[in-house]
């Protein structure tokens, strides 16, 4: 694996995933980030929405724990979760949790998201809302390329899969 893919793990791992920044994922992160994820939506804790969001998220930390956590410790170290992803066994994992953070990031529910919506669901995680409108606008060429499903599937790939420097994708979490 390169050393520009070990880098945009990295910052996945430890942006979306590492919640308590121990260095480590275990299923406490999940239940941080479920709880995210409730708190940038507006949902009532308790509400269907969030009790939904709960078990898709937990139960993706079950999927990447099942296929990264070689050691078996209950625990998924970068290590770990970089071989699983070197070795294509965390692929179904990334397509569940894209097919997720579509959904939640498109509060709408028009199956486009736009910029707020982007900016609104990105920054909750901590990333510079200056880098964020930037890189929407760089993958949007400015708005002018709607961000739909299979966009959104395309620049989550790249992201994840790409060795291409300037691929629109790799700038898609900032």
């Amino acid at each position: 694996m390169t050393d520009f893919r070990v880098k945009k793990l990295q910052k996945m791992f430890h942006t979306f995933f590492d919640v308590n920044n121990d260095g480590v994922l275990e299923q406490a992160d999940f239940e941080q980030t479920a709880e995210r994820f409730r708190s940038v939506s507006g949902w009532a804790a308790g509400s269907p929405e969030a009790t939904k969001t709960r078990k898709v998220i937990l139960g993706l930390w079950e999927r990447l724990r099942s296929k990264a956590d070689s050691d078996g410790d209950g625990k998924v170290t970068f290590q770990e979760y970089l071989a699983a992803s070197d070795a294509g066994t965390t692929t179904a994992f990334r397509q569940d949790y894209r097919d997720f953070f579509f959904k939640v990031i498109d509060d709408t529910g028009d199956g486009i998201i736009d910029k707020d919506e982007y900016l609104r669901v990105f920054k909750k995680f901590g990333i510079d809302a200056a880098a964020l409108g930037d890189a929407f606008d760089s993958f949007t060429k400015n708005g002018t390329v709607p961000v739909n499903a299979e966009y959104f599937a395309q620049l989550w790939k790249e992201y994840f899969t790409s060795n291409d420097l300037n691929a629109p994708g790799n700038r898609f979490f900032g």
